[in-house]
């Protein structure tokens, strides 16, 4: 039997649990990064285990890793799950149930919500488990102001202010930006005025002072780099007077789950965000979440407040904090491949992957609480792989001849590198089908008899079931064409390496659609560095060079971040190297920094252009973002 401990808080990131062997599984890539380093900094040996990166620390009898890398096969004296209310959610909850319901521990514990409380209950008895729920009060008070700010001339020094989309996360910030400098230059203005002194005057800039300041912002949001948020995060905490720092803070949700901030006030921009659906208003238990940032015990603020740019958004925000929140009530799950597997055996030969999902979810059966995953995602996925997919004589295994036919074309495509590649294997000549590419892949594009063995071996369902779980939207059209590029080569029996993508960038971006493309590409090498911990590294090559590119990009996201918003003081590139944890020589081994270097127009070593700038945002883009 597993002893269970239920602990209604969010306060996995200091949970002393971790000072015996332990694991703790975390919802996001920052939080098992906080933890792993505050280990490691204190001289207790952690491991840090990611979707993209592994880090094996010497001695190491402690884990900090994401939900999805959570291991239950290996045995542990403690497990800690935390944001556990995440078990319901369509896409991503079926992690927390996978780690809840498997994870071989003498003691597990939960933490997150009080709503999940009840399910919490019943999972435990479906177990024969014993589990004990501990409630925790905030221990500093959160205060609603009772007047919205009505305009941006009230942000105040360790204010976070909330937005929803980048758009208009990045719109907020040059507007508050322009605010602060024009109420600094309406001070100095006043000043003059009153001839340098006088009391009225030294009363009324006490009273406005802070509003008048001109301010420095910085930026967190989902599809910043954890690296680059936990580094915009850092400049904000380090107060006024610590050198390079951020007076203000603008965010999307992403700062109610992971980061320790020293907020002062949130201000919700807006009650309401997109959900990819709907403009809807947001959840009591969203706002809670949110909210919840201010003051948080052991930052430098004895209260939090929090309040609204409108006046009109009050009363939803007060409701909001004064409703319960809703009950936790399922739990997600989603198929494993063996499920898949003996599901394909009853259903016709040759039924395509996307088909052989959909009929899956029609056909399941769950008792409640548990409800299945929403496979939305990875039918879009296996859509787009379709062409890839095996013949259906080799559905479930490649056939040996299929198999031989490949090796040997491999083997012949490898006596053709050249000899400055370096690597033995597989060839990474120019392939012109890609030519119209923004990664413009390099490969043998399938001619002869590699693409007899393509055709005859493809991807056969476990490797359909690994690439659909890819961390890859079928939104976003620059991760999903990296994914077929990346399979199309698989297939091919090809070297997928660091050139298949766009050159690694030299210099911070410069406008809305630099910046974005900056996002994607970092996305691209999350989604190069977790196929190449699954699918092999007898394939994916270059795995330490792209994880210096992806710490070079997240450094000069941040690095346009500051210059974006004010912040005093920059950093070089040994700094980057030293807070990302590189070997200087090596780092300086795999980029150029001061080297410029823009997107579009750019190309890699196949020729072709690497551009990829999207025309999403070019209504900012003569503005740019300095």
């Amino acid at each position: 039997m597993i002893s269970r401990l239920a602990r209604c808080t969010d306060a996995a990131g200091g949970f002393p649990a971790l000072i015996v062997n332990a694991a703790a599984a975390t919802a996001a890539n920052i939080v098992s990064l906080q933890i792993a380093d505050r280990l490691n900094a204190a001289g207790v040996p952690c491991n840090l285990v990611t979707g993209q990166e592994v880090r094996l620390a010497r001695g190491a009898r402690h884990t900090a890793c994401t939900v999805e890398m959570g291991d239950v096969e290996q045995r542990v004296e403690v497990a800690v799950l935390d944001e556990v209310q995440m078990i319901a959610d369509k896409s991503r909850g079926w992690s927390w149930t996978r780690v809840l319901l498997g994870m071989p521990a003498q003691q597990l514990h939960l933490c997150g919500d009080p709503a999940a409380a009840g399910l919490l209950q019943q999972l435990a008895g479906h177990c024969a488990d014993g589990l004990t729920v501990q409630r925790y009060k905030r221990l500093s008070p959160l205060v609603v102001e009772p007047r919205a700010l009505e305009g941006l001339a009230g942000v105040q020094q360790g204010d976070a202010v909330v937005a929803f989309g980048r758009k208009a996360l990045h719109k907020l910030r040059r507007n508050i930006l322009k605010s602060s400098s024009s109420s600094s230059s309406s001070s100095s203005s006043s000043r003059r005025e009153d001839g340098g002194g006088g009391r009225d005057w030294r009363q009324q800039q006490q009273q406005q002072q802070q509003q008048q300041q001109q301010h420095s912002v910085g930026m967190v949001y989902g599809a910043l780099p954890p690296e680059a948020r936990r580094m915009q995060a850092a400049l904000f905490n380090a107060g006024p007077g610590a050198g390079p720092s951020y007076s203000v803070l603008v965010a999307s949700d992403a700062i109610g789950m992971g980061l320790n901030l020293n907020i002062r006030r949130v201000v919700f921009a807006t009650m309401h965000k997109f959900d990819g659906q709907q403009l809807r208003p947001l959840t009591p238990t969203e706002v809670k979440q949110i909210a919840g940032r201010a003051g948080r015990f052991g930052s430098d603020h004895a209260a939090g407040y929090v309040t609204c740019l409108s006046e009109s958004d009050l009363p939803l925000l007060r409701q909001s904090l004064a409703t319960a929140s809703e009950e936790v009530t399922g739990a997600c799950l989603l198929p494993r491949y063996e499920q898949l597997e003996a599901f394909a055996r009853s259903m016709p030969a040759g039924l395509p992957f996307h088909k052989l999902l959909s009929a899956f979810a029609d056909s399941a059966q769950l008792s409640p609480p548990y409800f299945l995953a929403d496979m939305a995602n990875m039918v879009a996925l296996a859509r787009v792989l379709q062409h890839l997919e095996a013949a259906p004589v080799a559905l479930h295994a490649r056939a040996a001849a299929a198999a031989a036919a490949a090796a040997a074309a491999a083997a012949a495509a490898a006596a053709a590198c050249d000899e400055e590649s370096g690597d033995e294997g597989f060839c990474s000549a120019s392939s012109d089908e890609d030519a119209g590419s923004s990664y413009g892949c390099t490969g043998d594009a399938g001619s002869g008899a590699a693409a007899a063995a393509a055709a005859a071996a493809g991807l056969d369902l476990e490797d359909m079931f690994t690439w659909c779980t890819a961390p890859a939207s079928a939104d976003d059209p620059a991760v999903l064409q990296a994914l077929l590029a990346f399979a199309s080569l698989f297939v091919e029996q090809q070297r997928v390496t660091p050139d298949c993508m766009a050159l690694p960038l030299q210099t911070p971006p410069a406008s809305q659609a630099e910046m974005k493309a900056a996002e994607e590409l970092f996305r691209v090498y999350d989604l190069y560095l977790w196929l190449a911990g699954r699918v092999g590294h007898g394939v994916f090559r270059g795995r330490k060079q792209v994880q210096r590119q992806r710490a070079q990009v997240a450094a000069l996201i941040d690095q346009a971040l500051r210059e974006m918003g004010g912040a005093a003081g920059s950093s070089t590139q040994q700094q980057y190297d030293e807070m990302l944890g590189l070997d200087p020589a090596a780092a300086a081994a795999g980029s150029s920094w001061g080297k410029r270097g823009r997107y579009s127009g750019q190309s890699n070593a196949s020729g072709r252009s690497s551009s990829l700038s999207s025309s999403e945002d070019e209504a900012e883009v003569a503005g740019g973002l300095r």
